[in-house]
């Protein structure tokens, strides 16, 4: 009979360390979704149901350590948000000095991201223009004269087109119409110099 009265404490202790053990993942999974959050905003969120896939935008620790989601970095997008996490009485408040170096990490690590997210949108239109825009600029005009010079394409691309041979032709008899009628006009002049 004693037995289940002994485990009885024993288990409740076990309890309470996995809730506290739960509650430093929470923390982990927050800090690692913070480093992701430049992710977010390029990327569509990924269809998930699991809280640790899901990264928040940006979020602020109280004393308590619990998430506050009052601010969003982002505002073109809806930001999945981690849900909030309890409360734990029995956990040990931070002092000012433990709480400015808190925040003053997590300001650093939320411009480091913003530094990094910058360098990668700024590298982008740079790695399109390199591997693109000059690779078609080096080699358009090779590949042009590649297809130009094909044998079996060579007939068709000599052969005069019905609309130009009538204009080549209605040339052709408007320069011989021209050319007699300045022959004739300098005859006549010469008719009446005598």
């Amino acid at each position: 009979n004693s037995s289940p009265q002994v485990s009885a404490p024993h288990q409740q202790q076990q309890q309470q360390q996995q809730q506290q053990n739960d509650t430093q993942e929470q923390n982990h999974i927050g800090e690692n979704a913070v480093g992701n959050s430049w992710l977010s905003t390029i990327l569509p969120p990924a269809p998930s149901t699991s809280p640790a896939v899901r990264a928040p935008e940006s979020f602020d620790n109280s004393a308590s350590n619990t998430p506050l989601h009052n601010h969003i970095s982002s505002p073109l997008k809806p930001v999945n948000l981690l849900p909030d996490m309890p409360v734990q009485h029995g956990s040990r408040r931070l002092t000012d000095k433990e709480q400015k170096d808190c925040d003053v990490i997590e300001r650093l690590i939320k411009s480091y991201f913003y530094i990094v997210r910058k360098s990668i949108q700024d590298s982008v239109p740079k790695a399109i223009m390199h591997f693109l825009v000059n690779y078609v600029k080096d080699n358009l005009q090779s590949e042009l004269v590649t297809h130009l010079y094909k044998s079996e394409r060579a007939e068709t691309l000599l052969n005069e087109s019905d609309h130009i041979a009538v204009r080549r032709k209605e040339a052709a008899d408007m320069l011989k119409a021209l050319t007699r009628a300045n022959h004739i006009i300098s005859e006549i002049r010469e008719t009446h110099m005598w």
